[in-house]
């Protein structure tokens, strides 16, 4: 039973970690089209001229996109092993349930023995 638990702990931890890498990429794409948004909003304000702190945003939002992409890319890798991390969990999982199975056979077994020995023993 436990290396089922300990699967489906991997599992579960698998699956947690890929909610957080969407949800820290969609806050990335939120904050880099605020910081887009900003500066061309700054650029019109100041009539095409590129301030240092439009600079400043400029920077911020581009590496801001380039880490969404990488999160994207991350996110695709996490997904495609999902489905073999649940595998393991689901054999692993019926191998205790095999093995639960067989032991309860065996004690079935073994009580229906008891009255037949308790004779004997008579």
């Amino acid at each position: 039973m436990l290396a089922w638990l300990e699967a489906r702990q991997t599992e579960k931890a698998a699956t947690e970690n890929l909610s957080g890498l969407r949800q820290r990429k969609a806050e990335m794409e939120q904050t880099s089209r605020d910081n887009r948004a900003r500066f061309r909003e700054l650029l019109g304000q100041n009539g095409g001229n590129v301030t240092p702190e439009m600079k400043t945003l400029r920077a911020e939002y581009l590496e801001q996109q380039e880490t969404a992409s990488d999160l994207a890319g991350l996110i695709a890798e996490k997904e495609k092993q999902l489905p073999v991390v649940a595998d393991v969990t689901g054999r692993k999982a019926n191998a205790y349930v095999f093995c639960h199975e067989g032991i309860t056979d065996v004690m079935t077994s073994l009580s229906f023995m008891a009255p037949s020995w308790a004779a004997c023993s008579g």
